[in-house]
């Protein structure tokens, strides 16, 4: 057995099986077991042995595997920390920008490129309601006789609306969505034919957000909003699809739209998913199922070409004239300003071209014979028990209801049943009679404030 010259330690067998160190150095300590025959003076004092570098012993590969691996670990560490390092700074940039954008979709102040992503509902009826305005119309008597809708157009606080919402008008004023109210001073300019006109206010710049016009046919299914006033429910929101793309009998160019427009809703923009005005609305086909009309935006890119003329000229055009007769079918129509005047036709509009409501409902009532509100039925119980006697006559000829008491029961039992039936069908008559005739007079009514809100 070897023993080592500097530690002493004597090695084993089973050490040339499982120690790391060659067979000609000491396990323990790596020494050489010929070192006592190359080694140096050692100085005296010196705790710490060297060698020179020519005489560096030789450790073998297990020796030299340790700081490889430490090394290559390192290495490792070191590129890990890297990209662990870039990743999170990436990680910082990203919500940065996240941050930023999130930022910009909900601030007032909009980049060109947030006006041109597509929004929600939610967002263009938030960005768009503040443009849309409620127009009020006057008599001569400064009475309210009609609302619509509108909304600013440019800078200069001018409105666009339907061209028959205020014809005929004597005063009109729009109202914010803040609330406040101005005059209409002006017509700028009109279209009669396609239902169009734009007026200047008296509203001031800080009330005024004017519209972004599109100038292209928006496409078919296309989703579109609307934010009206119906029946003077203000910043009412609906939203639809474009259904269609049509052409009226009389040439005019129309776009049919999902979204439901009631009367109050005429000038009412219509926008696309970009806050762009498609169209503005001003029909609704009554009796059928999301039948609504608007008039293209690039019909009304063309109205701000159009001479300019006072209010006052635009009131003192002939008035329209309406009537309402019943066709061959029973169905009420109306017609406007018509050629001749048939005799079957009723007069609806007063002097001054505006709907007389209260006239159209006179006509109702004597179309139904009576005022179907005023029907009793108890009372129409009552008139028939008021005829028995008469009624007993025809049933038992050449007797008197007073000499009922001498009948037989069978005949007094027959007579008893006859007059409770009686009764209880003229009860259920009036009954019917009113609950039909009033449906009837609501539909009829409906229908004369649609045709006249449009």
């Amino acid at each position: 057995m070897k023993k080592c010259p500097k530690c002493g330690y004597v090695r084993q067998a089973l050490d040339d099986e499982f120690s790391n160190a060659s067979p000609n150095a000491c396990p323990r300590c790596f020494t050489s077991y010929d070192e006592d025959a190359t080694r140096p003076e050692l100085k005296p004092g010196c705790a710490q042995e060297f060698t020179t570098p020519s005489e560096q012993p030789s450790r073998g590969p297990s020796y030299r595997r340790p700081y490889l691996m430490i090394a290559m670990t390192a290495v490792v560490a070191m590129l890990a920390t890297l990209y662990v390092t870039s990743r999170y700074n990436m990680g910082i940039q990203k919500s940065a920008f996240t941050t930023d954008t999130t930022k910009n979709a909900y601030s007032n102040v909009q980049t060109p490129e947030d006006d041109d992503a597509p929004q929600t509902v939610s967002s263009i009826a938030g960005r768009i309601g503040p443009s849309v305005v409620s127009i009020i119309v006057y008599n001569a008597q400064r009475e309210p006789i009609g609302r619509a809708s509108g909304f600013f157009i440019n800078a200069a606080g001018y409105v666009i609306t339907n061209y028959h919402a205020l014809r005929g008008s004597v005063f009109s004023e729009v109202k914010t969505a803040s609330g406040k109210t101005y005059p209409v001073n002006n017509v700028i300019a009109e279209d009669r034919t396609n239902d169009l006109v734009m007026v200047s206010t008296g509203t001031p710049s800080t009330e005024v957000r004017p519209l972004k016009l599109s100038h292209t046919s928006p496409q078919v299914g296309e989703k579109i909003v609307v934010i009206g006033n119906p029946m003077g429910l203000e910043q009412t929101v609906s939203d639809g699809i474009v259904s269609a793309l049509r052409e009226g009998r009389d040439g005019r160019r129309m776009i049919q739209i999902t979204a439901p427009i009631s009367p109050g809703s005429s000038g009412s923009p219509v926008v696309n998913m970009r806050g762009e005005v498609i169209g503005v609305a001003f029909m609704q086909l009554v009796g059928g199922q999301n039948l609504n009309f608007c008039i293209p935006g690039e019909i009304l890119s063309k109205l701000g070409s159009m001479p300019a003329y006072a209010s006052a000229d635009f009131a003192s055009q002939s008035p329209d004239r309406l009537y309402c007769y019943l066709d061959e079918t029973k169905k009420v129509r109306f017609i406007k300003n018509p050629d001749t005047v048939d005799p079957r036709y009723v007069l609806l509009t007063r002097d001054d071209g505006t709907p007389d409501r209260d006239r159209f409902e006179h006509w109702v009532f004597e179309i139904l014979g009576r005022n179907p509100y005023r029907i009793d039925p108890q009372a129409e119980a009552e008139a028939e028990r008021e005829k028995l006697p008469e009624y007993f006559s025809k049933i038992f000829p050449g007797y008197e209801i007073e000499q009922l008491g001498r009948f037989a029961p069978e005949a007094r039992a027959y007579w008893g049943s006859w007059v409770a039936n009686r009764l209880q069908h003229a009860y259920d008559q009036a009954a019917r009679a009113k609950q039909e005739g009033i449906g009837l007079h609501r539909q009829l009514m409906s229908y004369f404030d649609q045709y006249v809100s449009h």
